[in-house]
C-alpha cells in the first residue's frame, strides 16, 4: 500500500533548478509567496550546468532597430513552426533579463566573433561559466530568503489536478519516500529529454519527466520532433562538447576503417569543402543546407556498426593561429582536458543536445490547466524547427521570469483547492500500476530505451525503425510498473524515472511519425524533402484515457 511519509503546504512549487527554475524561484519568492524549489539533484542542475562545456551564452539584439531584424531571423530559422508572439517577447525582454542575472549570482561577459548558430547577423553574446562558483552564489542568495524552501534530490512523481486546477504534487524525497505537497501553482522547469539518448550532451536528470507529468494532467506537448543534435566527442574525452567552428581547419575525416568516407561520398572536392564550411557555421544538425550530409553519413555509419566511435577528425596546425576569440576558446578548452587539436584525433557522433519543443505554453507561460506553468527547455511553443544559438538560454531566462509573474498573479486570485489524501493515493496507484507486471529491471529498461532512441530518433529517421522502437516501448510499458518500488521505498526514483521516460518517448516517436517531411533537425529518409503544404503546421500530442493522440494542425 502506498503511503506518504509527510504532507506539506506551500503556494508555488518550482520543479527544476536550471536557469528557468532559478529565475522563477527568485522572482516568485520576492513576491512574499511561500515557494518550494524541488531540484532533482543538487541545487543548480540540468543542461544549464552541464560540466563538459565552455559556458552558456544568450544572444541579444544590438539596438532597438535590430529587434525587428532579430525577430525576423528567429521566425525564418523556425521554418514556419516557431511561436511568433513568444519570439517577440523573447527579443523584447532578453536584454533586461541579462541585466538581472546578478540577482541569481551570475555575472555575464560580452563576446563577439561570429553570428550565432542560424543567425544571419552577428550580435552581442552574453556568456558565463564557472558552475561551482555560480552554485555557491545561488545557495548564498537563496539561504537569505525566509519564505523559500529548497529541497534537493527531490523529484515529482505526479501532478495532482482536480477540475482542471492544480491541487499539488506527489514527490519522492532524498530518502526515496513519497511525500505530498499542497500548492496553488506549479512551475515546470524540469528541462528537456536529451538524457533519453544513449549519447547526449546533458546531465542524467534531463530525461523528459516534465513532459509525461504535463501530458497526464491534460496539457499537450508540441514540436517534440525538433530535437537538436550536435557532434559530441566519444574519445579521448567522452561527452566533451564539440566546437563546430574548428571544422574550418579540418585535415582529415575518417571512419573506423580509416576511409575518408565523407570525401568519397561527395566525390567532388568543392562540394566536400562547402559541406564542411556550412557545417562550421552552426552546432546543431539541420537538413536545411548541404551540411546535413556530415551528420547523416556519420549516423548511417553508426547504424551499420553500433560499436563504432564515429568519425575520426584531425585538424591542421593553422587552427592554433586563429585569433578569433570564439575559435581560440575551443583548443584552449580541449587543452584543459589533455587534448592537443594540432596533434590529436577526436572521434564524433551526433549527440542529443537540446529540445526545441515541449509542453505547450501560452505567451504568459500558462498551460490549459489552471495553475500549471512551464518555462525553459521543458516548454514548447517558443522555438521552431531550427533555433538560434543562445536561444534556449534566452528563453529560459525570459519565460522563467514570466512564469513566476503569472504564477504570482494566479495565486492572488485563487483559493487553495481542497483535497482528499485517501483518494489521491488511490488515483496514483491506478496511474502507475500495470495489468500484468513482470520483474523488469528499471536500469536495464532505461539503458535499452536510450539505445532504441539513439538509433531510430537521431538525425536519420524512417518509418520502419521508428515503428519498431515504438512497438518495443508499448510492450515494455504494459509490463513495467514502479508500484513495488514505491511501496518498498527502494529504488523509487529510478522506477518512476523509467515510468515517465517510456511515456515521454512514446509521445516523441508519435510526433516523428506524424511529421511526414524533413524540416530543420527532423530528417526522414523516407520523406527527405520539406513539404510546403505543412508550413505552419505543428504536431501536438495529447493524452486521452491513457492513450497518446498525435495531431498535425
Amino acid at each position: 500500500m502506498i503511503q506518504f511519509s509527510h504532507t506539506y503546504e506551500t503556494d508555488i512549487i518550482v520543479a527544476g533548478s536550471g536557469l528557468a527554475g532559478l529565475r522563477a524561484t527568485k522572482d516568485a519568492s520576492a513576491s512574499g509567496k511561500r515557494v518550494m524549489l524541488l531540484s532533482k539533484g543538487k541545487l543548480c542542475s540540468g543542461s544549464s550546468f552541464y560540466p563538459l562545456t565552455g559556458g552558456l551564452r544568450a544572444q541579444l539584439p544590438q539596438c532597438e532597430e535590430d529587434k525587428e531584424v532579430y525577430l525576423k531571423e528567429l521566425i525564418e530559422s523556425g521554418a514556419g513552426v516557431a511561436g511568433k508572439e513568444h519570439c517577440k517577447i523573447l527579443v523584447d525582454s532578453i536584454t533586461e533579463e541579462i541585466t538581472r542575472l546578478p540577482q541569481i549570482g551570475i555575472y555575464p561577459k560580452s563576446a563577439y566573433g561570429r553570428a550565432a548558430c542560424f543567425a544571419s547577423s552577428e550580435r552581442r553574446l552574453e556568456g558565463w561559466s564557472g558552475w561551482d562558483t555560480i552554485r555557491d552564489n545561488v545557495r548564498s542568495i537563496f539561504d537569505t530568503i525566509n519564505n523559500l524552501e529548497v529541497v534537493e534530490y527531490c523529484e515529482i512523481a505526479r501532478i495532482i489536478v482536480n477540475n482542471n486546477q492544480i491541487v499539488g504534487v506527489i514527490a519522492i524525497n532524498r530518502s526515496e519516500e513519497l511525500i505530498f505537497i499542497s500548492a496553488k501553482a506549479v512551475i515546470l522547469a524540469t528541462g528537456g529529454m536529451s538524457a533519453l539518448y544513449q549519447h547526449n550532451l546533458t546531465t542524467d536528470d534531463v530525461c523528459g519527466i516534465g513532459h509525461s507529468l504535463a501530458l497526464d494532467t491534460g496539457v499537450p506537448v508540441v514540436n517534440l520532433e525538433f530535437i537538436q543534435f550536435i557532434p559530441g566527442i566519444t574519445s579521448p574525452v567522452y561527452k566533451l562538447i564539440f566546437g563546430e567552428i574548428i571544422l574550418r581547419y579540418v585535415d582529415t575525416i575518417k571512419d573506423e576503417y580509416g576511409v575518408e568516407v565523407l570525401k568519397e561520398a561527395f566525390g567532388d572536392e568543392k562540394a566536400y569543402n562547402t559541406c564542411l564550411q556550412e557545417r562550421a557555421m552552426h552546432g546543431p544538425f539541420t537538413c536545411g543546407d548541404s551540411s546535413q550530409y556530415f551528420d547523416i553519413l556519420m549516423m548511417k555509419q553508426f547504424i551499420k556498426n553500433p560499436t563504432s566511435k564515429g568519425f575520426a577528425l584531425t585538424c591542421t596546425k593553422d587552427l592554433l593561429e586563429d585569433t578569433n576569440p570564439l575559435v581560440k576558446e575551443i583548443p584552449d578548452l580541449y587543452k584543459k582536458h589533455g587534448i592537443d587539436l594540432a596533434k590529436d584525433s577526436i572521434t564524433l557522433l551526433p549527440f542529443a543536445h537540446c529540445n526545441n519543443g515541449g509542453v505547450s505554453i501560452n505567451s504568459d507561460s500558462s498551460t490549459v490547466v489552471e495553475g500549471l506553468f512551464a518555462a525553459g527547455e521543458v516548454a514548447g511553443g517558443v522555438h521552431g524547427a531550427d533555433r538560434h544559438g543562445g536561444g534556449a538560454t534566452a528563453a529560459a531566462l525570459v519565460f522563467g521570469a514570466i512564469s513566476a509573474s503569472s504564477a504570482i498573479n494566479y495565486c492572488d486570485g485563487t483559493i487553495r483547492t481542497e483535497y482528499d489524501i485517501t483518494q489521491i493515493k488511490k488515483d496514483f496507484t491506478r496511474f502507475i500500476d500495470a495489468d500484468e507486471c513482470s520483474p523488469l529491471d528499471a536500469s536495464l529498461v532505461f539503458d535499452q530505451l536510450k539505445k532504441e532512441l539513439f538509433l531510430c530518433a537521431n538525425v536519420y529517421r524512417n518509418k520502419d525503425s521508428i515503428e519498431k522502437s515504438l512497438n518495443w516501448i508499448r510492450i515494455t510499458r504494459e509490463q513495467f510498473s514502479p508500484l513495488s518500488a514505491l511501496e518498498q521505498q527502494r529504488e523509487s526514483k529510478i522506477a518512476m524515472k523509467v515510468f515517465h521516460a517510456l511515456r515521454t518517448s512514446e509521445a516523441l516517436l508519435l510526433s516523428l511519425l506524424e511529421r511526414k517531411e524533413s524540416r530543420g533537425p527532423h530528417y526522414r529518409s523516407d520523406y527527405p524533402e520539406k513539404d510546403d503544404r505543412l508550413e505552419g503546421k505543428r504536431v501536438f500530442v495529447t493524452e486521452r484515457d491513457g492513450a497518446f493522440i498525435p495531431t498535425l494542425m
